[in-house]
């Protein structure tokens, strides 16, 4: 086979974008499964009456939340830069290790990320709805 696991063919130095999505899914997947394993091992841990199909349940509803919460963090540090405090985030020029990185880590923190998400989606909606008030109010 000319190319590896995530797509760079000898010659070519950047993975296709389809192979980074793959990344971003696969990894993603993996820190999601990995902190729903962890967490089912507590609740064997400390609980006797234990349903395994409420369980699957909510790792499959997780798995898939995990996961999309991933794609499009990863999607947005991509295409927008973001200074706050003199310091610029952005993924533009990141190299593949580091997109793994990140998709690991936002799929094993996917409920912390979308408590975040949420806040600022809250703050950016108060925003909005303030400056619409004050330009109806001219």
């Amino acid at each position: 086979a000319n190319f590896n696991f995530i797509g760079v063919a000898p010659g070519k130095s950047e993975p296709s974008f389809l192979a980074v999505i793959i990344e971003i899914f696969l990894w993603s997947a993996t820190g999601v499964l990995a902190h729903s394993e962890y967490s089912l091992s507590q609740l064997v841990v400390t609980r006797k009456d234990f349903d395994a199909l409420e369980q699957m349940s909510k790792i499959i509803g997780e798995l898939i939340m995990g996961v999309s919460i991933t794609v499009s963090v990863i999607a947005v540090s991509r295409s927008v830069e973001l200074n706050v405090a003199q310091i610029s985030v952005s993924l533009k020029a990141a190299n593949i290790e580091t997109i793994i990185a990140i998709s690991f880590i936002l799929g094993y923190y996917h409920g912390q990320t979308r408590r975040l998400l949420g806040a600022i989606q809250k703050r950016v909606t108060e925003t909005a709805m303030a400056n619409k008030e004050s330009k109806d109010g001219e």
